[in-house]
């Protein structure tokens, strides 16, 4: 049987993946199952709130802490204590938007989301406030004397009590919500429709309002507050876009998830229930309010996540000096504390609350117990080292934890600079090849036997295993690491290409090719701080056997030639044309027809075609069936799946008393 391989030529460099490893490296087994553990893998996890160089987010969020008292009548915004507290026209003057249209009611919002429609973004996200007051002028700095209610801050009133309008009154002091969500309605169309927003974050990072926002909301929002105010503002969202999905309490951290950052009333408000910390609180009020309201009120828990793990005397994420090996090598492992119950981050989270952790399977426990059904999102994520390679193994790590554990949404906060390396992780999974090649949209069975040397997902596309998606992430710092993967399962890999990012550039390209794999299970060596991606192939004939017969052998009632089901139609014959060879057909495997154009009438053949390069289909035609003219063939890269249609080149039922077609198969 003809094999089908790609093997591009292998340049010095590019074979030094290939290299033997010393014998001081540990083998590290990488275990694949793809009929196991199969997880959808929600298309929204590859989501940013600024665009990366080069990377097709999948959503796009408009958020953070300038959203909390962003105006949307006038859109002037309000810094807090990022910039001295100051009112001004940031949000259009970030984005170039000319001084001329700054006033366009919501033109800083309906920008961005103007971007999403024309990007194709399946999700945009956009955050509403409910702090209770806006930014009402551009006028620089709010002194202490100002704080809200003054006349520097204009109220925020969810429900307008009069006609709604897309120029709002400018006058009023106040901002309505439900205003502002009909203007996004009148320009984009709801929530289920080719444009709508599709969800909605209830503000920005509650749990820090008096810190970020003191003038503002000067007083710690208290436990019952939020409660109000998030129930509240969901009510307006979904009588406004009842298909808009509310994303909420949005913290901004660990404390914000234990106590809500040490709320006044937390102590009272935590006998309401068996409650191991604030969000089983907010899920059960949540999920209280919206049984009362006949409806549900929160659809996604949001909650951001920047990694408090420590190294070389450094937060992870808070530096941007790639000498400290200490702190670089702590990056690596800090995604770990997402899932992995054997790794405790070293970090006061670690040393105080690790009975907290792994956080994902605590959130999704809170969800199960207290609002089922309720998803789960991350809005905003970041581990640094956007221009090292452990920060694009790190975000690469990020992205197949939110796969492989059933994370809905999720957002990248981009740090200052070029995010070289995170654009690198986030192409990993969405174009690979640099021709748009994606990641699979089906999680996979994928373990590693040594973790903190090397992360691994695997994928495949719906349920169909003929293509496995594996990625490797060898986070050993100074050594090659060699790779055992073993494909369990009944279907046969013959080869897998490899394309990867390393320390010595964040450009992917393809490395050299697993040209034979025997038994599904190969070694392949990874150089140090390597992100890999392989991409496996099965040899489809053989696939289709061992699906139908148990048996990969074309032997027996298995054979090319054989009719197990008596329909006239042999096994290569059923498998070239996508049928099943267990089950009788009726009927011709191909049908008669005829078309006529300006020279006459034709015979035509049609018949299905599958989409294996190995095949070779040809229709020849006769006059008395014993001599036969090639008239059609495909095969390798015209081997596209589908009906075909082949018109005869000779004019029938004029020239011809007779005309026979006749399709045929081989490899």
């Amino acid at each position: 049987m003809n094999s089908h391989a790609f093997c591009p030529s292998v340049s010095a460099a590019v074979a030094a993946l290939l290299a033997t490893a010393s014998a001081a490296v540990a083998q590290v087994a990488i275990d694949v199952d793809p009929a196991a553990g199969r997880v959808p893998i929600s298309p929204y996890i590859y989501g940013t709130n600024q665009d990366l160089p080069g990377v097709a987010a999948t959503a796009r969020r408009y958020g953070g802490n300038r959203t909390t008292g962003y105006n949307w009548e006038n859109n002037a915004s309000n810094a807090g204590s990022d910039y001295y507290h100051q009112s001004d026209s940031y949000l259009t003057w970030a984005v170039g938007i000319p001084d001329a249209q700054a006033t366009m009611p919501g033109i800083a919002l309906t920008h961005f989301i103007d971007q999403s429609v024309a990007a194709g973004t399946p999700y945009t996200l956009v955050t509403l406030p409910m702090a209770g007051y806006v930014a009402a002028d551009k006028a620089g700095q709010v002194s202490t004397a100002q704080v809200a209610p003054s006349a520097r801050w204009a109220q925020v009133v969810n429900n307008k009590p009069t006609a709604l309008s897309t120029t709002p009154d400018l006058t009023d002091g106040k901002v309505y919500v439900d205003e502002e969500i009909n203007l996004l309605l009148q320009r984009y169309g709801a929530a289920g429709t080719a444009n709508g927003v599709r969800g909605y974050n209830l503000d920005n990072e509650p749990d820090l309002w008096h810190a970020t926002h003191a003038r503002l909301h000067p007083v710690q929002a208290t436990c019952a507050e939020l409660i109000t105010r998030s129930v509240e503002l969901a009510k307006t969202i979904k009588r406004m876009d009842p298909g808009a999905e509310t994303l909420g309490f949005v913290s901004y951290g660990f404390s914000g998830y234990n106590s809500f950052q040490g709320a006044t009333d937390w102590t009272t408000e935590r006998t309401k229930g068996a409650y191991n910390w604030f969000v089983d609180y907010y899920l059960d009020q949540m999920k209280k309010a919206s049984d009362t309201a006949g409806r549900r009120l929160l659809d996604v828990l949001d909650l951001h996540n920047y990694t408090e793990a420590m190294g070389g005397g450094v937060r992870v994420n808070a530096t941007t000096d790639y000498t400290n090996i200490a702190c670089n090598k702590a990056r690596l492992q800090a995604p770990r504390t997402w899932w992995d119950p054997t790794y405790v981050e070293d970090s006061w989270i670690g040393q105080w609350y690790k009975d907290f952790l792994p956080l994902l399977p605590k959130f999704q426990a809170s969800i199960d117990t207290f609002y089922p059904g309720t998803k789960y999102a991350m809005g905003e994520y970041a581990f640094g080292g956007s221009e090292h390679i452990t920060g694009g193994i790190a975000q690469a790590d990020a992205l197949g934890i939110f796969g492989k554990n059933r994370v809905y949404l999720a957002c990248y906060w981009a740090e200052s600079g070029t995010n070289n390396y995170i654009a690198s992780g986030f192409k990993l999974y969405l174009d690979y090849d640099g021709a748009g090649s994606k990641f699979g949209d089906t999680s996979v069975n994928a373990a590693a036997s040594d973790v903190a040397t090397c992360s691994t997902f695997a994928s495949i596309v719906g349920s169909d295993p003929s293509r496995l998606h594996v990625i490797v992430l060898n986070k050993a710092y100074d050594t090659p690491t060699p790779v055992r993967l073993r494909i369990a399962g009944a279907t046969p890999y013959t080869s897998a290409r490899v394309f990867a990012f390393d320390s010595a550039s964040a450009t992917l390209t393809e490395r050299a090719p697993v040209a034979t794999i025997t038994g599904n299970d190969f070694t392949y060596t990874l150089p140090a701080l390597t992100a890999a991606h392989f991409v496996l192939e099965s040899a489809p004939l053989e696939a289709w056997r061992q699906q139908h017969f148990g048996t990969t052998a074309a032997a027996g009632a298995a054979a090319d030639a054989a009719d197990p089901d008596l329909d006239g139609r042999s096994n290569l014959l059923e498998y070239a044309l996508g049928s099943v060879p267990t089950a009788a057909d009726t009927g011709s495997p191909a049908a008669a027809g005829s078309v006529t154009d300006g020279t006459g009438t034709h015979l035509t053949l049609t018949f299905s075609r599958i989409a294996d390069p190995s095949l070779v289909y040809t229709v020849e035609a006769s006059d008395d069936l014993v001599g036969w003219t090639l008239i059609w063939t495909s095969t390798g890269a015209q081997n596209v799946a589908g009906a075909v249609v082949v018109a005869d080149s000779a004019v029938s039922q004029q020239t011809q008393a007779r005309r026979f077609l006749r399709l045929r198969v081989n490899y």
